[in-house]
């Protein structure tokens, strides 16, 4: 995953003639998706993660989950995958192709006359929540840190009712 950010960043890198704006996008993006694929480093917050990115592009968690396995995408990636197919009208495997093909997060945005911040901005909002929904879901209850059961059954009512 570290090679595909950093192919990502190198790719971003490599775009000519961004004004200096557009960096600052591209380098806000990919705080945001280094933000969501560090909350993602845990399988609690997984979840949290594929819920909102869910909840952001209207696609399923399950479906999310698929692409992000057969693709190889971190999670933050395939937030902005989706949301640039969104954006452009595009399928996710057609954006999808134009990164694997070498293309920058921010080369294919601007290709597609897509702006970055509104982009950003969406990241920023699944990444921000997902982040503040840790101690929300339970995750300080039986069973978060891969032990199942945990100690004690019951976690004081966390997790429950879903």
């Amino acid at each position: 995953m570290k090679n595909l950010f950093l192919t990502a960043v190198l790719g971003l890198t490599l775009v000519g003639g961004v004004s200096h704006l557009r960096a600052d996008d591209e380098a806000d993006l990919n705080q945001q998706i280094n933000q969501l694929n560090d909350t993602a480093k845990t399988l609690d917050g997984q979840k949290r993660v594929l819920d909102k990115i869910s909840k952001a592009t209207g696609v399923a968690s399950t479906t999310l989950e698929a692409e992000r396995k057969s693709s190889k995408l971190g999670f933050g990636e395939l937030m902005i995958a989706h949301l640039l197919a969104t954006s452009t009208g595009k399928t996710f495997d057609q954006i999808l192709n134009e990164f694997k093909s070498g293309k920058g997060w921010g080369k294919i945005a601007n290709d597609n006359n897509v702006k970055l911040g509104g982009l950003v901005s969406k990241a920023h909002e699944s990444a921000e929540g997902a982040e503040h929904a840790k101690g929300q879901d339970g995750d300080h209850g039986p069973g978060n840190h891969g032990k199942p059961g945990g100690k004690g059954g019951n976690g004081g009512g966390h997790g429950k009712g879903r």
